[in-house]
């Protein structure tokens, strides 16, 4: 069986997190997020109440909806105590592959087109130039990094002749998007070392400077490719590295800042930059956070996202139930 949610930090991260965050991870394009396989939960409300909801069943439409009210609320309406959830069979088959671009962007225009065709990926990744140098230097895996871009697509299944017949449609819809090569991959170990350099992402750029601060902006897909040439023009302009990379099947990316916050005039020109990639996202019909959530560094720009209507009902349902604050104060709300 198989629990399909799976984000960057699952060596670490735990399903209590996972639920208060409604993780993803690089499978949600095809399998989803945490929500989506959240049956049932227990809690105990800042005020000391227990309290349950959700059911062991397919459906359950008894009382509101607390389950999702709980998934993302990111630890600021009570203590998640237990959690029933839903596994799906684990594929038997899976075909795997590269492609290089010269450029981020046609990389994103090719991702979009491997959607727009009706394919399913379970993972559909995408890696830009600064992040790829900066992987090689930490793991040497062999990538190539005179590539704008690289895409990392894995489709799996039941069925050995649907999944290969899903891959030659993918390998074909990359070449005439423009890939520079699209490379299968043969074996287990040549799998495992694609999703080894998509893996080792975050932690080689947080080595690359003092100060490494990751973004998680997701946009609508037809508006993928533009969202990257704008990241591309944001960095240029405040002149500060951004290494790309993310789960470009759902819109979803990671630019991730690299400056040294000892740097008083450097981290400005970053955190102009970081604003920037917000106001970007918004302006595309994206949002700033695709799966990170809002926490306390992002809290000042939710109301040009959602409205102050949307923030004072959140506000009330935190008051209610947390009338006396004690649950993560001024975390996003």
């Amino acid at each position: 069986l198989l629990y399909p949610p799976d984000p960057g930090s699952v060596k670490v991260s735990t399903i209590g997190g996972n639920v208060a965050e409604n993780a993803g991870g690089l499978r949600a394009g095809k399998y989803g997020v945490t929500r989506n396989y959240l049956m049932q939960l227990e809690a105990i409300s800042p005020t000391g109440e227990e309290f349950k909801s959700g059911a062991k069943t397919h459906k359950c439409v008894a009382g509101y909806d607390l389950v999702s009210l709980m998934c993302g609320s990111e630890g600021t309406l009570g203590v998640i105590t237990k959690v029933t959830l839903r596994l799906t069979v684990l594929p038997k088959f899976r075909n795997t592959m590269t492609a290089t671009f010269a450029d981020a962007s046609d990389a994103g225009r090719a991702v979009a087109n491997i959607i727009t065709a009706g394919l399913v990926p379970a993972t559909l990744e995408i890696i830009d130039n600064v992040t790829l140098r900066t992987i090689e230097d930490f793991a040497k895996l062999g990538l190539p990094i005179d590539a704008g871009a690289m895409v990392l697509a894995e489709f799996d299944g039941l069925s050995k002749a649907a999944v290969d017949e899903e891959g030659t449609t993918a390998a074909h819809i990359l070449q005439t998007s423009g890939a520079l090569d699209v490379t299968v991959a043969c074996d287990a170990s040549e799998r495992d070392r694609i999703w080894q350099a998509r893996r080792s992402a975050l932690a080689a750029l947080s080595r690359a400077k003092p100060t490494s601060i990751l973004e998680d902006v997701t946009v609508p897909l037809p508006k993928l490719a533009e969202m990257i040439a704008i990241v591309q023009r944001i960095a240029a302009e405040n002149n500060v590295i951004i290494g790309t990379f993310g789960h470009a099947g759902d819109g979803n990316l990671h630019p991730t800042v690299l400056t040294d916050e000892r740097d008083e005039e450097e981290m400005a020109r970053a955190e102009r930059a970081i604003e920037q990639l917000f106001e970007a996202a918004l302006e595309l019909g994206g949002t700033l956070s695709g799966e990170h959530g809002i926490g306390f560094t992002k809290a000042p720009f939710l109301k040009r996202e959602l409205g102050a209507g949307s923030l004072e009902i959140m506000r009330r349902i935190k008051r209610a139930l947390d009338p006396n604050n004690i649950l993560n104060p001024g975390k996003f709300v």
